[in-house]
């Protein structure tokens, strides 16, 4: 159960407690590990611990949120008697204590979940500034009341993007950052055109000019993008699919390259290559001749169009841009 479930504990526990019931009691095995027995690797997994403790403390971390919730419930319905309930003026809830709330530099005041969404929706796009949710206000929302609403991680993320968005506008000189990651470093040698991260975590290599990863020895006009690598790959695969045939009775996909246009299914079924149909009593005259080339050339030139206007349509960000390797014209 553990290998099944990727070796993470939680979910092993989980389907352990529903498959304990089916047994028979003498079935069961109690397990009692001692500590001071216990021989642990030379590389902890943290993440596992984590899971540990987790498990172990499960019914007191419920207790507390459930107690937590009814001291806030308790608080809703004081304040609610007394008539200092806030309203949000982004979600309008107006059942909102004072201590849920936050406000910008202006004293604009807002729940801590619409702030929280608005912070977590621009830090997925990669941006740095928090304006203030009335659309009007010029000021922003100040880090240390996003410290107070994030989670650690996800305000960690966008102290990371502010950092580099400020050694970005610093301008120094032969500053170069890895467009894989946050590293950067000073790369005073025009002629070095390949830029090779030292991040741990990366260490991808790139081109220094086009930001794609390294090329060399080909030009930046030789390579394509990986925008246009996903279009292409994409219409590749459609004009591929649009070459494979189905069989009428159970749905198996073939594929023929020469010879008779009779095709005989696996399943039993007979079926011409050239118009899909199952032939009656074996007769195929009318399809004699598979030309499979001719047919597929024809195929997936109308595939590619269609799978490129699709593209388009869910990207069009990509509408003016020309494969370098365009798969209509190979």
């Amino acid at each position: 159960m553990f290998e099944s479930h990727n070796y993470h504990l939680t979910p092993t526990q989980r389907e352990i407690e529903m498959w304990l019931p089916g047994l028979a009691e003498n079935e069961r095995v109690e397990f009692q590990f001692q500590a001071g027995k216990i021989t642990y690797p030379e590389e902890i997994d943290d993440f596992f611990f984590h899971e540990l403790l987790f498990i172990n403390n499960e019914q007191k971390i419920a207790d507390h949120f459930e107690n937590e919730q009814k001291i806030h419930d308790a608080k809703v319905a004081e304040a609610r008697l007394l008539n200092t309930l806030h309203e949000c003026t982004c979600c309008y809830d107006d059942e909102c204590l004072f201590e849920d709330m936050c406000s910008c530099p202006d004293g604009h005041l807002f729940c801590n979940g619409c702030v929280r969404k608005l912070a977590e929706s621009i830090i997925e796009q990669g941006k740095t500034k928090f304006p203030c949710l009335t659309g009007t206000c010029v000021h922003d929302f100040n880090l240390t009341l996003l410290q107070e609403i994030l989670s650690p991680s996800a305000f960690s993320v966008a102290l990371q993007k502010m950092q580099e968005e400020e050694l970005r506008l610093a301008s120094i000189p032969d500053l170069e950052s890895c467009p894989f990651c946050s590293f950067a470093t000073i790369m005073s040698n025009p002629e070095d055109k390949v830029f090779k991260c030292l991040n741990p975590d990366c260490l991808k290599e790139s081109c220094r000019l086009c930001k794609e990863p390294n090329h060399i020895p080909l030009r930046c006009n030789e390579v394509e993008t990986q925008d246009e690598t996903k279009m292409r790959a994409y219409i590749e695969l459609k004009m591929t699919e649009a070459m494979f045939r189905k069989c009428p009775d159970c749905g198996k996909r073939f594929f023929k390259e020469d010879g008779c246009s009779s095709v005989i299914c696996p399943c039993g079924a007979n079926i011409c290559y050239i118009c899909g149909k199952k032939f009656k009593n074996n007769d195929h005259r009318r399809c004699t001749d598979i030309a499979s080339q001719k047919a597929h050339q024809k195929e997936m030139k109308a595939a590619a169009e269609t799978a490129k206007n699709q593209y388009l349509q869910e990207h069009p960000e990509m509408w003016n841009t020309v494969l370098k390797y365009d798969p209509q014209n190979t």
